[in-house]
């Protein structure tokens, strides 16, 4: 039987125990609530007498039915709809038996959803509420639940308690985190199977004073844990710990420095070591990692010049080939605000890059990129050392190359099949027969597509230009409709970096796809993105070779939408009005780019390595734990560009290819890591050094 099977066969014993106390009957009751809730009410107060009616029932058997997989997601249906009374209702049912409703699988999910749910009813008028002075309020129902955590806070962070914490602390803080911090991945991912889009999130408001107080309790109680240096790398303690974080950091009072000092103390992050190449324990373990970069993402800018100083100065090398402690590096890169701080960084980190590239730690050369870009520096050196790695560099004539070797993320050699164990002779002449074939990129790598994107925005991106410009027609469509691919022609129409003359050869080196391009699902997405920012020559170009294929265009699913936005319709009935509208629209953009730029549209940046500094999307979205753990408690958007610890997921994106481990240097320092899949990483990469 498959560990799968196993693991829905206990889920089914567990349904069946919980299932032995329930009559059949009250289980078919919920289930026909279930399909009342499909259907659409009448009117508001039909909806009211049945809410009314199923709460009035779940007073009886509300605490047995939520330990059930399928009553409890209709429960927490039901609270979606619920209204103060009701939350109090069911707050005072839960309050019985406080924990089993935090330790419980399927009961912790209903007791979560509610505790959402009270930030709004605080906020009801008083008179809306429907409280009676013999009931308890919701305030105190809630204080209820978090004097028993504070009382009881060993027991309650384990697997599901975690997640009930961490929506207490924010709900004292009067704050919100993102979803992602709240629910596990396998839960959101469930919620989104069963198209639930109840929000689980609640908007900011002005705590009482009481919640300060307990806030202030709750917390102090878990940072005077008697393990805490190891709870900070549990998958249960530690997101509880960034929540503690990131709810001060809000607030923005001066408890969340605080509470910064506290945990790189107890954490010993700033513990100098003899030896300069062991890392903090902290920072190589694949759940206390994603504190540091909390740390580093919330810290003031002394602090962040501080951590730099202590922990990262002079061993960026060591957290760049670490197979977890690169992600760290990438937090700190992604968050350098000193254009020398960086230079410095830049400098210590030029040299690995062919290493990274053969580690498959790509995210650190990208992040390089970024903040080449962000910062206006080391752009120019940046994209000599990428050539470096490509082995493009010299003779000039390789340098055009680095476009489809970046977009496949092969070297030279192994793009044009080039046997590297050759005497140089040999290789010579294998090489100038290899070029007369020139190979066809057929396919792009996920990693390629963004670094070249970011090499796109530089300041003086001449060599990534002439590369696309140097491709085919065929590989051009290629690089359109590939799903990587078609953003690096977004960003080669939109960057202000680029001239208008190299937007004019593209549109022309184009001509003949055009119509391929527009019936692909990722192609016709590409050509309306350069349809926006394409001169009414362009556009009379393209919709010249639509217009030649007009009845295909418009039966085609994905054609049909290019055929009505590029007006093909009118460019061959009514040509002179087509041009007047179109250069009208070319017009509006151009004026709405000077207000937004605050000077003339597209206005090239000049002066050596001076690179645009301009408001961009930053690919990295999100600030929060991801945990590859099934149904434990994760937060999640911290790693950028879908890019994942778990390395399968790296090789699913596709690994670099041909590249070595230069330095011998390197090489004694990654046989001695701990981690063993990094030692099989290097392995594979690892070949002989040439001879210079």
């Amino acid at each position: 039987m498959s560990k799968f099977k196993r693991k829905k066969g206990r889920e089914n014993e567990h349904d069946g125990k919980k299932a032995d106390r329930i009559p059949d009957e009250v289980i078919n009751y919920y289930k026909r609530v279930s399909e009342t809730l499909d259907e659409e009410f009448y009117s508001s107060e039909d909806k009211d007498i049945f809410l009314n009616n199923v709460f009035g029932q779940l007073k009886e058997d509300g605490l047995k039915v939520c330990h059930l997989a399928s009553t409890s997601r209709i429960f927490e249906r039901l609270i979606g709809l619920s209204e103060a009374s009701h939350i109090r209702t069911l707050l005072q049912i839960f309050k019985e038996n406080w924990s089993d409703m935090l330790t419980d699988r399927f009961a912790s999910h209903v007791l979560q959803n509610t505790l959402t749910q009270v930030p709004r009813c605080l906020q009801t008028k008083p008179e809306d509420r429907e409280d009676t002075e013999e009931d308890p309020s919701i305030e105190d129902l809630f204080l209820d639940l978090c004097c028993y955590i504070k009382d009881n806070l060993t027991n309650c962070v384990d697997v599901y308690s975690s997640h009930i914490v961490r929506v207490i602390l924010q709900i004292l803080a009067g704050v919100t985190v993102d979803e992602q911090v709240i629910r596990s991945r396998l839960s959101r991912n469930q919620r989104k199977d069963n198209q639930q889009n109840m929000s689980t999130n609640f908007e900011k408001f002005d705590p009482p004073e009481l919640f300060q107080k307990m806030l202030k309790k709750i917390t102090k109680g878990i940072f005077q844990m008697d393990d805490l240096q190891d709870c900070l790398c549990s998958p249960t303690i530690s997101p509880v710990v960034q929540t503690i974080l990131l709810v001060h950091h809000q607030k923005s009072d001066d408890k969340g420095e605080k509470y910064l000092y506290k945990v790189m103390k107890t954490s010993g992050l700033c513990l100098q070591t003899e030896d300069d190449s062991s890392l903090p324990q902290i920072a190589t373990n694949e759940i206390g990692s994603f504190l540091v970069e909390q740390i580093l993402n919330l810290g003031s800018e002394e602090i962040y010049r501080d951590i730099y100083k202590t922990v990262f100065k002079g061993k960026l090398i060591h957290y760049a080939l670490h197979p977890v402690g690169n992600f760290i590096l990438q937090k700190l890169l992604s968050n350098v605000k000193e254009k020398e701080l960086f230079e410095e960084m830049f400098e210590e980190l030029s040299i690995l890059i062919e290493d990274l590239l053969a580690l498959n730690h790509l995210g650190v050369v990208t992040r390089m990129a970024e903040t080449c870009l962000r910062l206006g520096c080391r752009q120019e050196k940046l994209v000599r050392c990428i050539m470096g790695a490509f082995h493009c560099v010299d003779p000039v004539e390789r340098q055009t190359k680095l476009s489809p070797l970046l977009l496949s993320l092969s070297t030279y050699e192994v793009y044009f099949n080039i046997d590297e164990d050759a005497d140089d002779t040999e290789k010579a002449v294998k090489t100038e027969e290899k070029e007369k074939i020139v190979p066809v990129l057929k396919k792009i790598n996920y990693h390629g597509s963004v670094l070249m994107q970011n090499l796109l925005r530089f300041g003086n991106p001449k060599v990534v230009v002439s590369g696309i410009l140097d491709l085919t027609p065929a590989e051009l469509r290629t690089l359109a409709c590939d799903p990587c691919g078609s953003h690096v022609i977004d960003v080669f129409c939109q960057s202000p970096s680029m001239g208008e003359k190299s937007r004019e050869l593209l549109f022309k080196r184009m001509k003949g796809i055009y119509m391929d391009v527009a019936c692909d699902k990722n192609g016709s997405r590409t050509l309306d993105n350069m349809w926006k920012c394409a001169t009414l020559s362009q556009k009379l170009l393209v919709a010249e070779e639509l217009g030649r294929n007009e009845a295909k265009l418009q039966g085609d699913r994905f054609g049909f939408y290019v055929h009505k936005n590029c007006g093909i319709f009118h460019y061959k009935h009514r040509l002179q009005e087509w041009k007047e509208v179109q250069g009208q629209s070319q017009k509006k953009r151009k004026l709405f780019s000077e207000i937004i730029n605050d000077g003339p549209a597209g206005k090239k940046t000049k002066g050596k390595d001076k690179g645009w500094k301009g408001t961009q999307d930053s690919p990295t979205e999100g600030n929060y734990l991801q945990l590859d753990m099934g149904d434990e408690p994760s937060f999640s958007g911290g790693i950028p560009h879908g890019q994942s610890r778990s390395k399968e997921m790296h090789k699913s994106k596709g690994s670099g290819k041909g590249y070595q481990i230069k330095d011998e240097g390197m090489q004694n320092l990654l046989s001695k890591m701990s981690d063993t899949s990094g030692e099989k990483t290097f392995t594979k990469y690892k070949k002989k050094k040439k001879l210079k």
